[in-house]
């Protein structure tokens, strides 16, 4: 005859049966209906105790429960000297008086209803594991698994363990390792304060809910690779003296490293980030390695440290803070992709390496559309998410890898490794300035003055590093930004009024000159207006120039003078106007406009005779030997002027590559 009892049910509703059969012989076992093919053997709380205190292994049993009064009463019973209710123990130079177990519990793919050993001193090492670990059988331990300021002398070993519902090992001492990989937390698991002195694993560990570890102190390597946080993520104020290793981990939601400090190396390469990250006030002793992470909310590094070089190398950022930090080695951010990067107040001793993302596109989109899935996962849990959804709507639009960047008060002791053409907006000759397109985070908001700071501030980044050309690129956005505040916005029909007035009153004059007196005021008044031709052909560029201020700006500061740097633009400039007026003067010399005066004639050709007079007029030498008359005299005004103004603009070009 069997009996069944259900002892009890687990948080997911898979029921513990206790099976007794009767007959000359009583038989006991258990089973699980969450392994229904398995069978457990059946021990009472004081009789797993005694076994424990014998020193023998306990396997595939259930326990109901695993107490420090459990382990009196077996004391009691059989005298082993392995358990003292109220023993003394000396820890860190503290004596302490607690319930001491001097013996090791070995427990393999055993079931717990609860475990409850607060402020129990385990001298030797505790092993909750499987053997023969196999996916439809790990080490399950039931209910509330109490070990809050529990001291374990030996080693601890949990992997594979199952605990059901909330663990509480706050406060507790590890003294040696603790060994929890590929365990699995379905209740809260709070770790508060606890100290582990030797090498610590959670590699594989899944946390369903909330994983608290604050205030904790890590004093050997941390292992945390791959570990599944389904729950927040607690770190904040804590201290991990060896190496931190966070590869491939999930966050699932929120991460809290708030004024943690790394003392050894630290690793977060391709870990995923779905909620926010906090680092603010975070300390780097070692160098950190990000590379390949994901952050699919923002990530708070405000007044961090870091003390040795960081990489950030392929990261996938939708909005990074760094304000007030400091990096005092080389801070890697090649081939990222970035919603917002903010180094408001930063200080970088060394260089700052800044590139977008490089190859296919399809991993941009890959990345975006990843970032999207999390955040409409948080949309329909109910938070508020509105911001981070639209911004990443934009930056999806935008197509730029680099989406908006803040520069203000940052400061760059060492270089700035960054091509101005990924930070640039789009720029067209005819374009007004399109802020949406902007990178740089003051521009996009049509704060002018900070715009025009930053741009600034690049230009002497770029001057520093010897990246001339951007120098002259982030020179030319600075002086458009500085257009845009002062909203020296000219009209269109102001300077075509101008040119209007102009070319009347030099037609009026010409014809009144040649005219008076003559006796055919027709030809001497067609005359005048083709002897202005050229100041009227000047005015009427000058009014084009200053119509379109932004076009003209970029003509004459950019294309002809080179912003005062480029000398290859000056020269061609120069070979245009000088070879442009010598075609000219060599109609003029067809016309009788241009005398020759001297004999022999400078040479044989016409077409050489012309730009000879050209080179001279610009040059602003004037022999003598060649006089203009009419129209021609015009001419050579107008390029005597121009050849002031690019012979004084080719000297200051060539000091200052001198200089350079």
């Amino acid at each position: 005859m069997t009996k069944d009892e259900v002892l009890h049910t687990d948080p997911d509703g898979h029921k513990v049966i206790l099976h007794v059969k009767s007959g000359c012989r009583t038989r006991r076992w258990v089973t699980y209906e969450r392994y229904p093919d398995v069978e457990y053997g059946y021990l009472t709380a004081i009789d797993a105790a005694k076994e424990i205190l014998r020193g023998h292994p306990i396997e595939h049993c259930y326990i109901g429960a695993l107490t420090a009064r459990a382990f009196a009463e077996a004391e009691d019973d059989i005298k082993t000297g392995q358990f003292e209710a109220k023993g003394n123990i000396n820890i860190d130079g503290e004596t302490k008086r607690r319930a001491i177990l001097k013996q090791s519990i070995q427990c393999h793919g055993c079931l717990f209803r609860e475990i409850y050993l607060p402020k129990v001193i385990l001298t030797k090492a505790l092993w909750f594991y499987d053997l023969f670990y196999s996916a439809n059988e790990p080490c399950v331990i039931f209910g509330v698994s109490t070990f809050e300021s529990a001291i374990f002398e030996g080693s601890a070993y949990f992997n594979q363990a199952f605990f059901c519902d909330n663990a509480d090992f706050s406060y507790a001492h590890f003294e040696e390792d603790a060994d929890f990989c590929e365990s699995y937390f379905r209740g809260e698991a709070d770790f508060k304060e606890v100290k582990f002195k030797g090498e610590t694993s959670f590699a594989k560990a899944r946390f369903a809910r909330e994983a608290i570890f604050i205030y904790s102190a890590f004093l050997g390597s941390a292992s945390l690779r791959s570990t599944d946080f389904r729950g927040e993520a607690c770190f904040s104020n804590s201290l991990i003296e060896g190496e931190a290793d966070f590869h491939e981990t999930k966050f699932n939601s929120h991460a809290h490293f708030g004024a943690v400090e790394f003392r050894g190396i630290v690793g977060f390469g391709r870990a995923t980030f779905a909620g926010h990250a906090g680092f603010g006030e975070a300390v780097f002793k070692k160098s950190a390695h990000f590379h390949g992470c994901a952050f699919s909310r923002d990530v708070d590094f405000i007044s961090s440290r870091f003390s040795d070089s960081v990489s950030f190398k392929l990261a996938k950022v939708l909005c990074a803070d760094f304000r007030d930090s400091r990096f005092e080695k080389l801070c890697d951010m090649k081939q990222i992709a970035a919603a917002g990067l903010d180094f408001g107040g930063a200080v970088l001793i060394e260089n700052l390496i800044l590139s977008p993302i490089h190859g296919e596109m399809a991993k941009m989109h890959d990345s975006l559309d990843s970032i999207g899935l999390q955040l409409k996962a948080h949309q329909q849990k109910g938070e508020d998410v509105d911001f981070f959804m639209n911004l990443e709507r934009d930056w999806r639009l935008s197509k730029r890898k680099i989406y908006h960047i803040n520069f203000e008060n940052t400061l760059i002791q060492g270089e700035l490794v960054c091509d101005f053409a990924d930070i640039s907006p789009p720029d067209g000759p005819f374009n007004t300035p399109r802020p949406e397109e902007a990178v740089i985070q003051p521009h996009k908001r049509q704060e002018w003055d900070g715009a025009r700071r930053q741009y600034s501030w690049l230009k002497e980044q770029y001057r520093k590093r010897g990246a001339y050309g951007d120098e002259d690129e982030a020179h030319w956005w600075a002086s458009e930004c500085a257009r845009m505040q002062a909203k020296v916005h000219l009209r269109v029909f102001a300077p075509l009024m101008l040119f209007v007035t102009v070319f009347i009153i030099n037609l009026w004059l010409a014809a009144s000159i040649l005219a008076w007196g003559a006796k055919s005021p027709l030809n001497h008044w067609v005359a005048g207006i083709r002897a202005s031709a050229p100041l009227v052909a000047v005015v009427l560029i000058s009014s084009l120039l200053c119509a379109f201020p932004r076009f003209g700006k970029r003509v004459v500061s950019k294309w002809i003078f080179g912003y005062g740097v480029r000398l290859k633009n000056l020269i061609w400039t120069i070979l245009v106007v000088i070879f442009g007026f010598g075609g000219l003067f060599w109609l003029a010399i067809e016309a009788e406009d241009l005398i020759l005066k001297c004999t022999p004639k400078p040479f044989d050709s016409d077409c050489l005779n012309a730009l000879y007079f050209s080179v001279i007029t610009f040059a602003t030498v004037g022999y003598g030997d060649v006089r203009a008359v009419g129209w021609a005299a015009g001419l050579a005004m107008v390029e005597g002027l121009l050849g002031i103004a690019l012979n004084a603009a080719l000297v200051v070009v060539i000091f200052r590559k001198l200089i350079r």
